[in-house]
């Protein structure tokens, strides 16, 4: 897989599934009308780092701004999301099995008892998973209106501007050999 088209992959993701195609279609238009003749990996690159990071070109054609959280942040927002989420959910999860033990009532059942547990533990979880999204959506928030820097560039995993050279580490699935019960993430 090529960088030009890594970098259309990365662009077009972030975007709603019926304008993907056209967008597409036109990105990679204006990449080869950038390019000279006889291009080289150098000259590839040298067009990706003026188009700049996916995620701002990205924004651009979106019908609706990012009002909440923008483009910025958005991605590290989701990814701390995701790796937060989960481990807030165990941890209530565990919270919720020991109380239980401790605090077991000697003349329940076991249906009795495992029913408690539960529906302790399916309330524990979903109380955890909206903490978790609340709290981190407002700090977030905050932060996007905290940022007075004079760079609107995402952050990149690495926390450095981005370059063509993100694109290597990025995973592409073609799209035949996609699920079709799997969506990808749209932002």
């Amino acid at each position: 897989m090529n960088l030009i088209e890594l970098y259309i992959g990365e662009v077009t993701r972030r975007l709603p599934e019926k304008n993907r195609e056209d967008i597409a279609l036109e990105l990679r238009s204006t990449i080869e009308d950038m390019l000279p003749e006889d291009y080289t990996l150098h000259d590839v690159k040298e067009v990706l780092a003026k188009l700049g990071n996916p995620a701002i070109l990205a924004s651009g054609y979106k019908e609706r701004p990012m009002h909440l959280i923008g483009p910025r942040f958005y991605d590290l927002y989701i990814d701390l999301l995701k790796l937060i989420l989960p481990i807030a959910v165990l941890v209530s999860l565990i919270a919720v099995v020991i109380t239980s033990i401790f605090t077991a009532d000697g003349g329940a059942t076991i249906t009795e008892t495992i029913t408690a547990i539960v529906g302790n533990a399916i309330s524990a979880s979903v109380n955890a998973a909206i903490q978790v999204f609340f709290w981190l959506t407002i700090v977030f928030a905050i932060i996007e209106r905290a940022d007075h820097s004079t760079s609107h560039t995402p952050l990149t995993s690495k926390y450095q501007e981005w370059t063509p050279d993100d694109l290597k580490e990025t995973i592409h699935i073609p799209k035949e050999k996609r699920s079709p019960n799997i969506k990808l993430q749209e932002v």
